[in-house]
């Protein structure tokens, strides 16, 4: 994570917010202030053109379909594609699929953050219910023996492969632990989810998915404060998961 590592596993970085009630006019036009710092950051314009259905059967079971008004989702890459950025009236996220560092990545999300509330805080019409900050780690070796981590991973994580008599008939083993630090959650997922299920496990990849979020209403200054916590902790909680082996191997 931030330890100065040469490489690192994580698959996707991913910040959202989660409006209460949708920001006015975004599902036409997204703010040129907006759109400017976005473009800045996120260079390929795509946005999405959505439209609602709604499914309607009568007594007779006689069906038909209605539909309801388009909005757009306003999509934005980097230059490989390697980040995204995503605003809609009802939420915005972004993700790295490349991750650096932290810093690089809250210089791409906090002026996002900083527009939309410069642009909506005057009529109080951004009212954020929900942050979160997502840490998705899938740590792959090209070994045999897929279900042996005692050399990569914190012996705490490994009991449930201890339950099968024979780990060759393991064909997911997955663990999911939510942590209340009062003032935010901490969703930690663990384990070999096995992309092959129910087949056999024969790859060797296991996921260590650090979900931190906050559900209540949050200010701008409020939201940097969260990221920087939330950062911390999963950071934390990462170092504890690991071993000096796994160490070894991100500073090759």
């Amino acid at each position: 994570m931030e330890k100065a590592y040469k490489k690192n596993f994580l698959d996707n970085v991913i910040a959202r917010l989660d409006f209460a009630t949708e920001l006015p006019g975004v599902a036409d036009t997204l703010p040129a202030e907006v759109a400017a710092i976005a473009v800045k950051h996120f260079p390929i314009d795509e946005p999405k053109k959505l439209v609602g259905r709604e499914l309607r059967i009568n007594p007779k079971g006689e069906v038909s379909t209605k539909s309801f008004d388009s909005l757009t989702e306003w999509h934005y890459h980097g230059k490989n594609r390697e980040k995204s950025l995503c605003v809609a009236p009802r939420f915005m996220f972004i993700v790295h699929k490349q991750y650096q560092s932290f810093d690089i990545f809250k210089n791409d999300f906090l002026p996002i953050v900083s527009a939309l509330f410069k642009v909506y805080s005057n009529d109080k019409s951004i009212v954020v219910k929900r942050f979160g900050l997502r840490y998705i780690n899938n740590i792959h070796f090209n070994e045999d023996n897929p279900t042996s981590w005692v050399q990569y991973l914190a012996d705490k994580l490994l009991p449930i492969f201890e339950v099968a008599e024979d780990k060759k008939q393991i064909c997911r083993a997955f663990n999911n632990l939510v942590l209340n630090y009062g003032d935010m959650l901490l969703k930690f997922q663990y384990g070999m989810n096995n992309p092959d299920y129910p087949a056999l496990i024969r790859s060797k990849d296991f996921i260590l998915d650090f979900d931190a979020f906050y559900q209540g209403l949050q200010d701008e200054n409020e939201i940097k404060n969260n990221l920087d916590r939330f950062h911390d902790e999963i950071e934390k909680l990462f170092e504890q998961c690991i071993t000096n082996k796994l160490r070894e191997v991100m500073n090759q």
